[in-house]
């Protein structure tokens, strides 16, 4: 049983104003005037996943709420995550949610993973319910379920009551189509309808049939909304109507190509005035319009003449895929390389190949391999030396050029975590919300084994954590920084001792630009000048894209993205890119890191900097150096051997006494972290584990 854990993160300033606070207008197409304007952008995300009372447990709802909140906030959302609720939270949250909801021109979106159920009235018709964590099964406990499981009536309600103009409600389960009134076709005008008021739903399936818990269905929402898959008529938008049929046509592809059956149900609200309108995103930015379909004639190609040249362009992206698979299969097959870099490589190529080829099997064939290539990279123990043969000496391990250089990951395998009593408690984490998902992980695996203990994590940025051990609200602290002079000093005059920092990962900040940018390199001397103010590397100010050589984007002025000043990605990136130096005011700050990489996908000028695992495909990292011949891209190579400039290690950060043992569930908590379980988790999560020394020593300093 999974431990509870609940996230209520609402993210801070977005380029000077309160995130989901920034303007965003919608412009006709044609007259390029502008229709309307929002003002305000709220989103409420539950997911549900550790079930108890007879349902099966939901492992996938963690990724499905990480993902839509990562394109929630690309959208300008401010959002709020309720992970794990009963009813009563449930409830609480969703009433809070409304009643903050106070803008007559905003948009709102409620977002639901988890189950669902559709039953039957006594009195006729059907009654459908999200279903809490503990709520029992309707067949098991009619009663129960009906008292422990949330109306979809009262959402309706709730939508209702919403003082907004548009609202979204998008619930990962299945209900029956009839509860909610029929939806009108696509709109192709948007001048007429995205001015009016509306409420609609959409939910991944109908009643009966079973959602898998590796969602097809946020997949698809999620591209919708950063690549533009949902925006049919390539005018810019996405609208709600657009969005149903997107997800109507590829959910229910999908699952009958797999052969299953799943058929997104779509409506609107029931009350009159909330019927007229439809939802609007922005679609990602692209280089040019997609071309405009030429009028029917004579010549139009048949069916069979499309379905033909859809063919041939699936052929191709399966072309390019098995280039790709050559590719990793030679890069993987590379001895010299570290075991995790090559484990990086088959991860690389599986992250980068999701989409589904519906004319072949060959790319699940070569998906499969990939997942077994990986897997088939673990250490083997080295047989036993003969009798009389020297020991041989490690060699030398290469260092990374950081302040403090993370180093290649070691060949060994690290010892299995191995629990050794019952541990029950509760521990606090608050500190860097770039660590947010890698403490999720952690937490929920250690709590797979101790299923009595109850962790809770707060994410708001490293600056946080000092403050949170300080007041006793935090046991741990998460930081993506190193503890600053000042911090130090605060926690040694209250405690009479320093705070103690464990290193539990590696990461690297990459530079990223729009994936149709064509600059492939910079200088840390041009990055200081793009992103700083004081320019403390002696360069000039550079604040267009020809300033860097582009000729042909001559007159583009640079569009600049970052973390906010709680930021440890912050703190790090002014230490070691700019010198200690000044941001330029024209920096966009953004609350989370995947946030920077969605907003530099959106904008084709674009650039900013971000952790190298919050990469998403529309954006590409750019290599770096302190000269252009020195310039290498980030990968884990290039980390491991110290040839990569922006690495850093990740920390949590304790209140240690020295010569006093830590309290049980705290110490068995960061035992497992740097155990081979702790360390395949981050590799899990896109970054780089520690080698068995450094974990060995991080080990021995909890002792001290």
């Amino acid at each position: 049983m999974r431990s509870f854990v609940l996230f209520l993160l609402t993210f801070g300033l977005l380029a000077g104003a309160n995130r989901g606070d920034e303007p965003f207008a919608v412009v006709d197409p044609a007259t390029k005037g502008e229709l309307t304007r929002f003002t305000s952008h709220r989103a409420l995300v539950i997911g549900c996943s550790a079930y108890s009372a007879g349902w099966l447990p939901l492992k996938g709802v963690l990724e499905d709420l990480r993902q839509v909140v990562s394109a929630l906030e690309g959208q300008g959302f401010s959002v709020s995550v309720v992970k794990d609720p009963n009813k009563q939270r449930m409830q609480d949250a969703i009433d809070g949610f409304v009643a903050e909801s106070n803008d007559p021109s905003g948009r709102v979106v409620f977002w639901y993973s988890g189950h669902g159920q559709t039953v039957k009235n006594p009195q006729g018709g059907e009654i459908g319910y999200l279903v809490p964590v503990d709520a029992p099964r309707p067949d098991q406990d009619p009663t129960g379920f009906r008292r422990l499981s949330y109306p979809i009536q009262t959402i309706k309600v709730k939508a209702a009551e919403l003082n907004c103009r548009h609202a979204l409600f998008l619930f990962d389960s299945c209900f029956s189509g009839s509860l909610f009134a029929p939806m009108r076709g696509e709109n192709s005008y948007l001048l007429d309808v995205v001015a009016k008021p509306v409420r609609m739903f959409i939910t991944s399936g109908d009643a009966g049939e079973q959602v898998p818990d590796q969602s097809i269905f946020r997949e698809e929402v999620v591209l919708a909304l950063t690549e533009g898959q949902g925006d049919a008529n390539r005018d810019g938008y996405v609208t709600g109507s657009e969005l149903a049929l997107h997800l109507k046509q590829r959910v229910t592809g999908r699952r009958g190509a797999a052969g299953g059956r799943q058929h997104p149900q779509c409506g609107t609200s029931e009350q009159t005035g909330l019927d007229q309108g439809d939802f609007v995103f922005k679609a990602p930015q692209r280089l040019a319009p997609a071309p405009q379909a030429p009028p029917p004639t004579n010549s139009q190609p048949s069916e069979i003449e499309q379905l033909i040249q859809r063919e041939r362009q699936w052929q191709q992206w399966q072309q390019r895929m098995e280039e790709a698979y050559a590719t990793a299969l030679t890069n993987a097959g590379d001895a010299s390389l570290s075991l995790s870099t090559r484990r990086l490589v088959w991860d690389s190529f599986l992250k980068s190949h999701t989409d589904d080829n519906p004319f072949s099997k060959r790319d699940d064939d070569l998906r499969e391999k990939a997942k077994t290539a990986a897997g088939s990279l673990v250490e083997s123990t080295a047989a036993p030396l003969p009798n009389n043969q020297p020991v041989p000496q490690p060699p030398s391990t290469p260092v990374v050029k950081t302040t403090e250089s993370p180093q290649e990951p070691a060949r060994q395998i690290l010892p299995r975590y191995v629990s050794q009593q019952n541990l029950s408690g509760t521990l606090n984490s608050i500190g860097s919300d770039t660590l947010n998902n890698l403490m999720t992980y952690w937490s929920e695996g250690f709590a797979e084994l101790h299923p009595k203990i109850r962790i809770n994590i707060e994410g708001k940025g490293s600056s946080t954590a000092i403050p949170a051990l300080l007041d006793g609200s935090a046991q741990v602290a998460p930081m993506s920084r190193e503890l600053t002079d000042n911090e130090i000093d605060r926690f040694e005059n209250k405690f009479g001792y320093k705070p103690m920092q464990i290193r539990v990962a590696i990461e690297a900040l990459a530079i990223i630009v729009h994936k149709e940018n064509p600059i492939q390199s910079l200088t840390l001397a041009q990055v200081d000048s793009i992103f700083s103010s004081s320019r403390k590397r002696g360069g000039r100010d550079i604040s267009l894209w020809s300033d860097l050589g582009l000729d042909s984007w001559r007159g583009r002025q640079l569009s600049l993205y970052g973390r906010n000043s709680a930021s440890g990605t912050y703190s790090f990136f002014k230490i070691a890119a700019l010198n200690k130096g000044d941001f330029k005011s024209i920096v966009k700050e953004q609350p989370g890191s995947s946030a920077v990489a969605l907003g530099v996908s959106y904008d084709l000028n674009g650039i900013g900097y971000t952790g190298l695992s919050y990469l998403n495909p529309g954006v590409k990292a750019l290599a770096l150096g302190s000269s252009p011949e020195a310039a290498v891209p980030p990968t884990a190579e290039r980390i491991h051997n110290g040839d990569y400039p922006l690495a850093r290690f990740y920390f949590l950060t304790i209140n240690k006494h020295p010569g006093q043992p830590l309290e049980n569930h705290l110490a068995e908590f960061l035992r497992f972290i740097l155990s081979q379980q702790g360390q395949d988790i981050v590799v899990k999560d896109g970054y780089i584990p520690l080698t068995s020394d450094l974990a060995q020593q991080e080990l021995a300093r909890l002792r001290e």
